[in-house]
């Protein structure tokens, strides 16, 4: 499984209700829930994706399948704006 990370030029804001992703260089920002939030905490270069689905499917009872097809689209679109670097 892969492993992802946050470039150094993303910083990420949580709020109560969710929070915001913000890329210093190109100044795009990302309105986030409290699900993507919580994803973009886990994004650290460690974790595997497999890590990850635990830790959502304990956070959020949800089954890990649902889970993993959330994950792959939200990874896929982090990946298209250049925010994660993948291993």
């Amino acid at each position: 499984m892969h492993i992802y990370a946050l470039k150094d030029d993303i910083l990420v804001a949580e709020f109560e209700d969710g929070g915001v992703a913000f890329d210093t260089n190109s100044r795009r920002c990302l309105e986030l829930n409290t699900t993507g939030v919580f994803i973009l905490g886990h994004l650290d270069g460690i974790k595997t994706v497999k890590m990850v689905i635990g830790k959502m499917a304990e956070q959020f009872e949800q089954p890990n399948e649902k889970i993993r097809q959330d994950l792959e689209i939200f990874l896929d679109d982090l990946h298209e704006r250049g925010w994660i670097h993948v291993t």
